[in-house]
Formats: structure tokens, C-alpha cells, sequence
């Protein structure tokens, strides 16, 4: 009876939420696509749990949400505690859990912790969750292109139809939240600085993604700063001095731009800093190849840590 009770309550917070999301777009020629598109973005995030589950044997979104279970537990029993880590503080609370020292999985335990104490420790509904999120980041992202006049069919089948970007941005993963934070972001910087349209408070929704972007995957959000870093001030520029409006002017605006935004990104984070980020590629392809099964990875022999070895 409680299960049921509280499946109806989530299944009710999630389709207010897609009212809201569709009544927000009333406007826009992609409306009729939303229903089949977020459809098949729930049906993935469920597919992606069944397909660890009963394929790969586990995997990362079935130990984060055994991880978050623990977390959950001392919310039930210390809310204070659980409170003050979830805010960063207390961290002997989890001292013994997986994850208490890897951060950016660790963000992920944390939220699915909060939406075990709202799904009754529903592992579906909560990938329901995540996947909503997703779809919502893409949705504002599609919304956004569409005032653009670029083609419908482009923008549907590139964000809510390809198979792989729906499927692997779906359920109990980082990628989900990844996404979805970029999807926003991405949609805030058409809006703002291409679309005409005035900063407000709603910023304070862009800042909260990149934070989430960040959390999860840093890199992206390095990236996505650095493109728009770029793009932004080839724009103003542009704007600003007429002879800026060459092609050629302008691809030299972005280089330069490109170059400026890439040492302040550089600083951000100490995998990006500049005499670290080769070795750090390095490292990453020999962690993947020692967790892969002989013939299932690319295998470059000899590589090293220098331009001429990447």
C-alpha cells in the first residue's frame, strides 16, 4: 500500500512537471513531438537500468544507487547529519562508503540519495527523474534553435530522436544530468546573446546548471565555456566594428578569442592545466584499456604523453 501510495505521488510530480514543460511551449512548432519524445526518453531510462541489470550484471547506476541507499539510511536516522554533508560538511558520515572520495560520483549519490527519500527507494522513478531532466535540457535546447528558423526535422531528430544520444542520456546516470545541464545552458546562450532576449532571474537557473555541469562533468563544462567564451566575444566584437563582419576577420576574432579562453579554462580544474592535460588523456586510456576485455578496446602500443605521441 505504501509503494503504491507513493508511485502515485511521483508519477503525479512527474507529469506536472511535463505539463508545465509542454504549457511552456505552446507556442513552438516542435509541440506536437513532445508526448512521442518524452516517451521514448522514459522508455530509455528504464531500458538502460533492465540492460545493466540483466545484461552487463551491474554497473555504475545500480552502485550508485546501492551507495545512495546507504545515505538515505542516515537521513532516516540523523536528518541534521545528512543535511550538514549534503551541504558539505560531515564527511565521516560516509567515511566507509564506495565513492567518498570520488566527487563527481559522489554528486550523483547525493541527489539520488534526496529522491530515494521522495520515491520510497524506487530505483524506476527515480531513473524516471533523471531522464525528465534530460529531456528537459534538450526540450529548452530545441525550443530555443526553433526561433532560429532552423529545420524541425533537424532539430527533432538530432536532440529528441537519435538513438544513441536518447538512450545514453537516459536513467541513473551522470551522462543524464550532463546532458540535461548543457541542454539549459545551451538554450540560455541563444536566448541571451543571439535571440536579443534580457538577462533576469532566471539566470540564477543557468548558474545552478553549471554547477551541476560541473559536478558531474567537468570537462564538459570546460568545453562549453570555452566555445562560448569564444562565441560570445566574437559577437560583440563583431557588432562593434564593422570591418569584423568578413568571414575572415571573424574567424580570426575566434582563434584569438579561442586561445584566450583556453588559458583562462586552463586554470579552472588540475586536470586542464597545461603541462598536465596530455598526460592526463594518457592516463585515462590506460585506466579504460586495464577495464576492458582483450578485443573490445582500440590498443595504441607505445603511446606517450607528447603531441607526438597523441
Amino acid at each position: 500500500m505504501i509503494d503504491i501510495f507513493y508511485y502515485i505521488l511521483n508519477f503525479t510530480i512527474i507529469l506536472v512537471w511535463a505539463v508545465i514543460l509542454y504549457k511552456r511551449s505552446d507556442d513552438v512548432p516542435l509541440k506536437k513531438f513532445f508526448a512521442p519524445a518524452l516517451l521514448l526518453k522514459w522508455v530509455a531510462g528504464i531500458g538502460l537500468g533492465l540492460l545493466y541489470l540483466y545484461y552487463y550484471k551491474g554497473g555504475d547506476t545500480f552502485s550508485f544507487y546501492n551507495a545512495s541507499l546507504k545515505l538515505t539510511q542516515v537521513a532516516r536516522q540523523d536528518f541534521s547529519s545528512y543535511l550538514r554533508f549534503m551541504l558539505g560538511f560531515g564527511a565521516e558520515v560516509i567515511s566507509d562508503m564506495p565513492y567518498a572520495y570520488q566527487p563527481r560520483a559522489l554528486f550523483v549519490v547525493k541527489i539520488l540519495s534526496f529522491l530515494n527519500l521522495l520515491t520510497h527507494n524506487s530505483y524506476w522513478l527515480a531513473s524516471l527523474y533523471f531522464s525528465m531532466f534530460s529531456f528537459s535540457g534538450l526540450w529548452a535546447l530545441g525550443n530555443a534553435l526553433s526561433v532560429l528558423k532552423i529545420r524541425r526535422s533537424a532539430i527533432v531528430i538530432s536532440l529528441l530522436l537519435f538513438p544513441s544520444l536518447v538512450f545514453w542520456s537516459s536513467g541513473v546516470i551522470k551522462e543524464s544530468l550532463a546532458v540535461g545541464a548543457l541542454g539549459f545552458l545551451s538554450a540560455s546562450f541563444i536566448q541571451y546573446f543571439i535571440a536579443g532576449k534580457r538577462l533576469s532571474l532566471v539566470a540564477i537557473v543557468d548558474v545552478l546548471m553549471l554547477l551541476i555541469l560541473w559536478k558531474v562533468k567537468y570537462y564538459y563544462a570546460g568545453m562549453f565555456l570555452l566555445v562560448t567564451i569564444a562565441g560570445l566575444g566574437t559577437f560583440l566584437l563583431s557588432h562593434r566594428y564593422q570591418k569584423a563582419g568578413r568571414w575572415g576577420m571573424l574567424l580570426g576574432l575566434y582563434l584569438i578569442i579561442s586561445l584566450f579562453g583556453f588559458m583562462l579554462v586552463s586554470v579552472l580544474h588540475p586536470n586542464f592545466y597545461l603541462h598536465r592535460i596530455l598526460g592526463v588523456i594518457v592516463d585515462n586510456y590506460h585506466a579504460f584499456i586495464s577495464i576492458s576485455h582483450p578485443g573490445d578496446a582500440i590498443t595504441y602500443k607505445g603511446i606517450e604523453p607528447s603531441l607526438t605521441g597523441i
